[in-house]
C-alpha cells in the first residue's frame, strides 16, 4: 500500500525513512486511537517532515494500513501435523495479536475509513486479508490430504466458518474476542468429517 511515486532525478529514496515511519505509528498507536492519530504526529515522532510522508503515503489510512499488516503475522496457521492442532493454533495466534497489538483496537476504525477509497482498500484486502485466509486454506488442504476432513470439503464456507467470527467480534461488534477456537474448529470438523 505504499505509495508509489514516480522515478524522480536526484538522491534516491531512502527506505530505512520508511521503516521509521511504520514503527513511529506502532509507538503512536500503543497510546492512542486511530482516529486521534495524525500526519503531523506520525512525522514528528519519526523525525521526518510531512512530506518525506507524503512521499511513501498518499493518506494517514494508508500509512496505518502498512503498519497493521506489518503487526499481524500473515501465516498464523502452523503445520503442527494435525488439522484440528493447527486450526486452534492459528486461530489462538489471531485472537492474541488483536489483543495484544495496537493492530486489534485500530482496525475496526481503519477498514471503515479504507471504504472512502476503493483502490486502498482493495489493496489491504490483497495485503492483509487474502494471505490469512491463504494461511487458513492451506491448513484445511493439509486436512484433507491427510484424511481428517472430507474431499467435498467447501473451503471458502469452512474459512468464513473460522475466522468469520473472530472478524465480526472484533470489526462490527467492537467488543473482546471471546469466541473459542476449540469450539469453532470443532463445528467445522463436524460438518466434514471424511
Amino acid at each position: 500500500m505504499t505509495a508509489t511515486t514516480p522515478s524522480r532525478p536526484g538522491r534516491p529514496r531512502d527506505s530505512s525513512r520508511d521503516e521509521e515511519i511504520l514503527a513511529a505509528v506502532v509507538r503512536l498507536l500503543a497510546d492512542m486511537s486511530y482516529s486521534e492519530l495524525t500526519i503531523a504526529a506520525i512525522a514528528r515522532n519519526a523525525g521526518v517532515g510531512k512530506p518525506t510522508l507524503y512521499l511513501r503515503w498518499a493518506s494517514k489510512a494508508s500509512v496505518v494500513a502498512d503498519a497493521v499488516v506489518r503487526l499481524m503475522s500473515a501465516d498464523p496457521f502452523p503445520d503442527l501435523g494435525d488439522v484440528r492442532s493447527d486450526l486452534v493454533a492459528g486461530l489462538r495466534e489471531m485472537v492474541h495479536r488483536f489483543a495484544t497489538t495496537a493492530a486489534g483496537r485500530v482496525l475496526p476504525a481503519l477498514v471503515a475509513d479504507l471504504h472512502d477509497d476503493p483502490a486502498l482498500l482493495a489493496a489491504f484486502h490483497e495485503r492483509y486479508f487474502q494471505p490469512r485466509r491463504a494461511s487458513v486454506r492451506a491448513a484445511l488442504e493439509r486436512g484433507v490430504a491427510r484424511g481428517e476432513l472430507a474431499a467435498d470439503l467447501d473451503r471458502d464456507l469452512a474459512v468464513d466458518m473460522l475466522v468469520g467470527p473472530v472478524y465480526y467480534r472484533l470489526l462490527a461488534r467492537g467488543e473482546d474476542i471471546d469466541v473459542s477456537p476449540d469450539d469453532l474448529v470443532a463445528a467445522v470438523l463436524r460438518a466434514w468429517r471424511p
